[in-house]
């Protein structure tokens, strides 16, 4: 499934359109590679794979394991955005750099 969504957003090319704006350069300032679909992929497959444990864990009735499983589902999401305002602030800070650059060569 992880997968499939990855191949999906590689379809979409939404790399390329970020790339364009110049969010390959923030990535790279950070030490990383720009693969939205790889990182969505991979949070959906560790969604899937907590889910199940979570699962098994009511199945077996152990209430304190299901709780932390539980618990930890529900911080994934915070993980995706937390991720999204990251690389938001790095590219308006991109943006804001180009703009007082260009300004500076027009004086």
């Amino acid at each position: 499934m992880g997968r499939l969504l990855s191949e999906g957003i590689k379809a979409l090319k939404i790399d390329g359109l970020l790339a364009k704006v110049g969010a390959d350069k923030v990535m790279q300032r950070a030490g990383m590679n720009l693969n939205i679909g790889l990182f969505l992929g991979e949070i959906l497959k560790w969604f899937f794979i907590i889910s199940g444990l979570l699962v098994a864990a009511n199945v077996l009735g152990l209430s304190q394991v299901s709780s932390f499983l539980s618990s930890i589902l529900l911080y994934i999401p915070n993980i995706v955005v937390d991720k999204l305002d990251i690389n938001l602030y790095n590219l308006s800070e991109t943006f804001m750099k180009n703009i007082f650059s260009f300004y500076e060569l027009l004086e």
